[in-house]
């Protein structure tokens, strides 16, 4: 990736490493004076520059004691400087020699200005001529433009801008000085070559200017495509990450409302990297390793975005089954409790017990609904991912499927293989491929396939716990239609009639203190859409009897109600 944009100056300096409080005092304090010798270079070169004009007007020159000490000035700041570059190579600095060379471009350029001082304030002034050879100035300042070249990154095509605003200017104050001289011809020869340093100049400004703002763009989109990436491997993709509904709902919200424009943004930069190419821009280069850099991360990019939503899948699937699966066993728990308590024969007379055994018949065609819900837990526990082992690492070898293309350093992995989970780093999996070659990738590009143990077992437990409660309501209604059969005997010679049923006295007095009824089976499963209540429509018919007459005005035949005669007492 490309580093964000930053605030570059003359020399490089970026953010320190060590940690160090002496080390970022002395950095401070090197940037600060290098600034200085910077600005005295600047107003340096500008004041020689008017001395040049008055001195080839005949006029004194205004500036020679105040460009002395600026010089003066420097070089003193420069041994500091000197001395500074070596505490920060001590230090160890890690752009040390990068700082030393700085230091001795600005010692050459100190000195070549002190050689010019020397040229103009102590030779003397040639008739006829200026006392500064401006054609070989301008040729040196466009030789020294030719051989300037373009950044590999955007902090030092930063660096490239701020220098050449100098250059700029300082190509833009020779213009005065060109029709100081009265030979025409000369005069004549020093206005073509200007024109040609001030267009080369003005073309190269142009081009660092659009260089840097289309690194600019690109550095932005391949910043966030870093932090999306990062945040997609870091992910909690296991079974103990409860929270992956919020993530799906911010997935689908940015998949129906943002990647459209996104991928609009990343084809407009290579649209415009094409143009600036197609143009012959000097930094294309560049350009092109920029344009390259924004397509393979966007194909990553698009890559995590598959496997953001094959994960999703797969932990809603282990999560919902994990739920049903606990409610099933809910349930089963309350039906075997029910078993228990309310189909005891005991206390029971005749009718409790006939009432009993209807009720148990009607509730084993109802439980016959509850083998299809069971076994569509044992089918969906085939197809449950073990998201367990991404948080732990198994014991044995597990086979493991990639989701997405990616590019590591041992080589591509590619989408819909198979590997061999060798190791789990938790964000990084080490693997293997069919040929044995091992690399190390992402562990959001790999799911492991199905069968979850745990998610099995599960599955058959509740199955043996439904075969059960089935055997147990085989058992109660036996034991049911035993003590009815008994009842029905004592019945008949007269001696059943001791147990009889609750008054309907008694049951108002339950009913008035709040007693309710135990929970049958039938209304158990109602409770989770097993079975479902037939309801029976009562309809009433009435019957009206009418009579006809004729209406004397109208002539119409009207239909009356029948209305009963009275009688007459």
């Amino acid at each position: 990736m490309f580093k964000k944009k930053s605030k570059t100056t003359a020399i490089t300096t970026p953010k320190p490493t060590a940690p160090s409080t002496e080390l970022t005092a002395l950095i401070e304090k090197l940037q600060k004076n290098a600034d200085k010798v910077q600005k005295n270079i600047f107003d340096v070169e500008q004041n020689l520059n008017k001395d040049v004009s008055k001195i080839n007007e005949g006029k004194q020159p205004l500036y020679q004691e105040d460009t002395n000490k600026r010089i003066l000035n420097s070089l003193e700041l420069l041994s500091g400087l000197d001395e500074d570059a070596v505490n920060a190579k001590r230090l160890q600095h890690p752009q040390a020699e990068m700082i030393e060379q700085d230091m001795k471009q600005l010692r050459d350029r100190v000195m070549k200005l002190r050689e010019d001082h020397d040229h103009i304030y102590h030779l003397s002034r040639t008739e006829g001529r200026p006392s500064i050879n401006w054609g070989n100035i301008m040729d040196e300042k466009l030789d020294n433009l030719n051989n300037k070249g373009f950044g590999q990154d955007l902090p030092s095509v930063e660096n490239e801008v701020e220098e050449h605003n100098i250059f700029h200017s300082e190509v833009e104050a020779l213009a005065p000085h060109i029709n100081c001289s009265g030979d025409k011809d000369y005069v004549s020869s020093l206005q073509m070559k200007y024109n040609k340093l001030l267009a080369s100049s003005s073309a190269r400004q142009r081009n660092l200017l659009s260089l840097r703002d289309y690194m600019q763009r690109c550095t932005n989109e391949l910043y966030w495509m870093d932090q999306q990436a990062e945040e997609r491997i870091n992910y909690d993709w296991s079974d103990t990450n409860l929270d992956y509904p919020a993530r799906q709902r911010q997935y689908e919200n940015f998949i129906g409302k943002c990647l459209e424009s996104k991928e609009a943004t990343i084809t407009k930069l290579s649209d415009d990297g094409e143009k600036l190419i197609a143009a012959e821009h000097p930094g294309k280069n560049v350009i092109e390793a920029h344009m390259e850099a924004v397509h393979a991360d966007w194909k990553e990019y698009l890559n995590l975005l598959i496997c953001e939503e094959n994960h999703l899948k797969h932990m809603d699937e282990y999560n919902k089954y994990h739920k049903e699966a606990r409610d099933t066993q809910d349930l089963l728990k309350r039906l075997d409790t029910e078993l228990n308590q309310k189909y005891n024969p005991e206390f029971k007379d005749v009718y409790q017990m006939e009432g009993l055994i209807r009720e148990m018949d009607d509730q084993a065609k109802a439980i016959d609904h509850f083998d299809e819900r069971v076994k569509a837990l044992q089918n969906r526990s085939l197809q449950v991912l073990p998201l367990k082992y991404r948080r732990e690492t198994p014991q044995k070898l597990l086979p493991i499927e990639a989701l997405c293309e990616f590019d590591t350093d041992e080589g591509q992995v590619l989408r819909g293989e198979r590997y061999t989970l060798l190791r789990n780093n938790g964000t990084k999996w080490d693997a293997k491929d069919a040929a044995g070659r091992k690399l190390t990738a992402p562990a959001v590009c790999f799911m492991i396939p199905p069968t979850d143990p745990e998610a099995v077992g599960t599955s058959d437990n509740l199955a043996s716990q439904q075969k059960a409660i089935k055997q147990k309501m085989a058992t109660s209604k036996g034991a049911l239609m035993k003590r009815f059969e008994e009842l029905k005997k004592e019945s008949g010679t007269g001696t059943a009639g001791t147990v009889r049923s609750i008054p309907v006295g008694l049951r108002n007095i339950f009913k008035s203190e709040g007693v309710k009824p135990f929970p049958t089976l039938r209304s158990l499963l109602c409770e989770i859409g097993i079975h479902k209540k037939k309801k029976k429509k009562k309809k009433k018919e009435e019957e009206e009897k009418t009579v006809s007459f004729r209406s004397r005005t109208s002539g119409v035949r009207l239909r009356k109600p029948a209305q009963t005669p009275k009688v007459v007492a």
